[in-house]
C-alpha cells in the first residue's frame, strides 16, 4: 500500500520531443482546433510535466507541421465554429470574441464575420424581395427571451378565430412576415390560409439563455430559416427597433383609411396629432363614426 502510495505521488516523466508529438496528435484526433489552441495545449503540458532534451521545445516547429499537412486548418475552424454559434443564435460580438480567444487573426475573424454579415443580409434581401419562396421553407426557428415565451398568447400556433389572436402570436407574425415580405394589416388576412399554417406546423419558438439574461434591458428576438435544400438564413436582433413616429402614422393611415377611406382618414390623423389642443374630443369620434 505504501509503495502505491509513492507511485501514486510520483510525478510525470517530462517530455521529449516523441512524447510531445504523440501529445499533439493524440489532441488533434479528439478535437477540431486552432494553432494557436494547439500551442497553448502543448505549453500547458510542458509546464505541468517539464522538459526532458536539452534546448527549447519545439513546440512552434511542430505545430506549423501539423498546419503544413492539413491536421491544422485555421479558416476551416473559424468559419464551422461561426457556424456552430450562429446556429445556436449567437451573433457578431460573440462569434469574435469566441475567435479570438481561439487564436483567429483579426483578418481572418473579419471573412467569417463578412460570411455571416452577407447570409443575414441575404435572408433580409430575400423576405422583402419575395425571392425566398415559401415553398423553399423547410422550418423556422424563433428565438426568444423565456419572457416573450410564457407570455400568454404569444406562444401559439393556432387556430386562430380573431385577429387578435394572431396579433398576440410571435409563430403567426413571422410566418405571416416571411409571406407578405413585410408587416402590414394584410398580414392579418391570413388567419385561415392554408400555406401559413402549412409552415406554422414546421415554426418552433425556442427560448434563447442570451436573450432571457439581457432581458428586460434588452428585448431581443432571432430567426432561423432552414430550406429544403439544407442552407440556412439567419437574423439576429440584440434588442428591438421601435418604429419611427413616421412609420407610426404611415401604419396607423394605412389601416384606417382601409376602413373609412383617405379622406376621412386624414381628417383623423389631423384631429390625433393636435388632440391635446382640442376643445372638444367629439370631434375625433365624429370623424370615426360610420357614415349615414
Amino acid at each position: 500500500t505504501a509503495d502505491r502510495a509513492r507511485r501514486e505521488r510520483r510525478p510525470p516523466r517530462p517530455l521529449d520531443r516523441e512524447h510531445l508529438n504523440e501529445l499533439a496528435l493524440a489532441y488533434l484526433a479528439r478535437f477540431a482546433t486552432s494553432a494557436a489552441k494547439l500551442e497553448a495545449y502543448l505549453r500547458r503540458k510542458l509546464r505541468e510535466r517539464g522538459w526532458a532534451e536539452e534546448g527549447e521545445p519545439p513546440v512552434m516547429a511542430l505545430v506549423e507541421r501539423c498546419v503544413a499537412a492539413g491536421y491544422v486548418d485555421d479558416a476551416a475552424y473559424a468559419q464551422a465554429k461561426a457556424d456552430s454559434l450562429r446556429r445556436r443564435g449567437y451573433g457578431n460580438r460573440r462569434i469574435d470574441q469566441t475567435l479570438g480567444a481561439a487564436g483567429i487573426d483579426a483578418e481572418l475573424r473579419e471573412e467569417v464575420r463578412a460570411t455571416i454579415l452577407e447570409e443575414r443580409q441575404a435572408a433580409l434581401a430575400l423576405a422583402q424581395r419575395g425571392q425566398c419562396r415559401v415553398d423553399q421553407i423547410s422550418s423556422i426557428t424563433i428565438q426568444v427571451p423565456s419572457a416573450g415565451a410564457q407570455y400568454p398568447g404569444c406562444d401559439f400556433l393556432g387556430p386562430f378565430d380573431h385577429v387578435l389572436q394572431a396579433k398576440m402570436s410571435i409563430q403567426y407574425n413571422v410566418v405571416a412576415a416571411l409571406m407578405c415580405c413585410g408587416v402590414t394589416e394584410a398580414n392579418f388576412d391570413l388567419l385561415q390560409d392554408p400555406t401559413l399554417h402549412a409552415l406554422l406546423a414546421n415554426t418552433r419558438l425556442v427560448t434563447d439563455e442570451a436573450m432571457t439574461r439581457a432581458y428586460p434591458e434588452h428585448q431581443g428576438g432571432g430567426v432561423l430559416v432552414t430550406l429544403q435544400d439544407g442552407s440556412q438564413l439567419h437574423e439576429r436582433l440584440v434588442d428591438v427597433v421601435n418604429a419611427t413616429s413616421q412609420e407610426v402614422d404611415e401604419r396607423f393611415r394605412s389601416a384606417v383609411e382601409a376602413v373609412i377611406g383617405r379622406s376621412r382618414a386624414e381628417r383623423v390623423s389631423t384631429l390625433l396629432a393636435g388632440l391635446e389642443h382640442l376643445d372638444d374630443a367629439g370631434q375625433l369620434a365624429a370623424a370615426l363614426a360610420a357614415e349615414g
